[in-house]
């Protein structure tokens, strides 16, 4: 009688771990996406991570077509619908399925790109070096900037930089300004008063100011690092900061050491900042990686767009006449501050520089860079 009570015990323990053990496959919402740069295909990102259970292994098919065996990956499919498995398989060797769809729309109209993740190779137009419209009705001119401004410049701050905060908002009052800070997100909580709370953000929003994307973590080595840790560093960025603040939306980024992912970056940002470099040509600009000088708007540059001169022999020579400032900075010391308050003084002598939000700029000039006449 004890062994078979032993006997049935073993048996309800056994049943009962399996049951608890038991996985469950959680492929994701279905996902609807546009064709943006209208060559057939579009690129998603497949995400597992709410499958629950001892999980060890994943599978994604499309029919008989293994797509991946990651938790995470970026898949491409052509225009049209299609229905991914996801399998998962767990310590004990038991497997659960789910299934989500992908439709993937044709780009109607004009091409129009969510963004030019390719470097440019070669010119995409001729830069024009003055305001002068065509005297011939019928022909056609770039207005290079907003508003036909002669050139433009953005303001930004990386890594929160709190003990900046309340000068940089004086400073754009001075000249109504707005200015973009890209935020380190795990450190706003775990960094100190240097990079948070988030209140301080907030603040910011509020006044009209934009919050932006520098990655969760920071890390020095994003250009190699998988791709499956590169979703989460900028999904989860981008999470952070749209749940946390009210009213912010998240489209661009500063790249941590200027290092990045550039395919998995294009699947989350429209545009993104570079950590070095010179003023952007109009006709040669990556938009996801934007050259961006960490001199905010001295005059050497500010110069070489308005003036095509400068103190730095190659800047001049119109070589930047009327091309784009990307100017950022991180934390300003008490002994600098008036140097820069000085850079912006200067800046602001210009009423043909239009000083605008990065993402404002960046989705200016790509929209001119892709437009079509009719």
């Amino acid at each position: 009688m004890k062994n078979r009570y032993i006997y049935l015990s073993l048996i309800f323990l056994f049943t009962a771990t399996s049951a608890m053990a038991a996985p469950v496959a959680d492929a994701g919402t279905d996902q609807t996406v546009l064709d943006r740069e209208g060559d057939g295909s579009e690129t998603v990102v497949l995400e597992s991570s709410a499958s629950t259970g001892t999980i060890v292994g994943w599978e994604w098919k499309e029919g008989s077509t293994v797509i991946s065996t990651a938790v995470r990956c970026l898949a491409t499919f052509p225009v049209g619908s299609h229905t991914v498995t996801l399998t998962v398989t767990n310590d004990l060797a038991q497997v659960d399925t789910d299934t989500m769809n992908v439709t993937v729309t044709a780009l109607s109209g004009p091409k129009q790109r969510r963004n030019l993740k390719d470097t440019p190779g070669a010119n995409r137009f001729v830069r024009p070096l003055d305001l002068v419209w065509p005297t011939t009705d019928g022909e056609a001119d770039i207005c290079l900037w907003k508003d036909d401004m002669f050139a433009a410049a953005s303001l930004s701050v990386d890594d929160n930089t709190v003990p900046n905060h309340d000068w940089w908002i004086a400073q754009c009052n001075l000249y109504g300004w707005k200015m973009t800070w890209f935020v380190i997100t795990d450190q706003v909580l775990n960094g100190g008063s240097y990079y948070g709370p988030w209140s301080e953000f907030q603040q910011l929003a509020d006044l009209g100011h934009m919050i932006q994307s520098h990655s969760v973590t920071h890390q020095g080595n994003d250009d190699v690092r998988p791709d499956s840790e590169m979703i989460v560093e900028y999904r989860d960025s981008i999470t952070a900061i749209e749940s946390n603040l009210t009213g912010a939306t998240v489209s661009t980024a500063a790249w941590p050491y200027g290092k990045f992912n550039r395919d998995v970056g294009a699947m989350y940002y429209t545009a993104a900042r570079g950590t070095a470099g010179t003023p952007n040509k109009p006709e040669l600009t990556d938009y996801l990686k934007t050259a961006s000088p960490s001199t905010i708007m001295g005059k050497d540059y500010i110069d070489s767009v308005m003036l095509g001169t400068s103190g730095i022999s190659w800047m001049g020579n119109d070589a930047y006449t009327r091309g784009w400032i990307s100017s950022f900075t991180h934390l300003i010391q008490t002994g600098d501050l008036d140097a820069t308050a000085s850079n912006l003084a200067y800046a602001a002598s210009f009423p043909n520089l239009w000083v605008g939000f990065f993402k404002d700029v960046a989705r200016y000039g790509q929209e001119r860079d892709t437009a079509t006449l009719a």
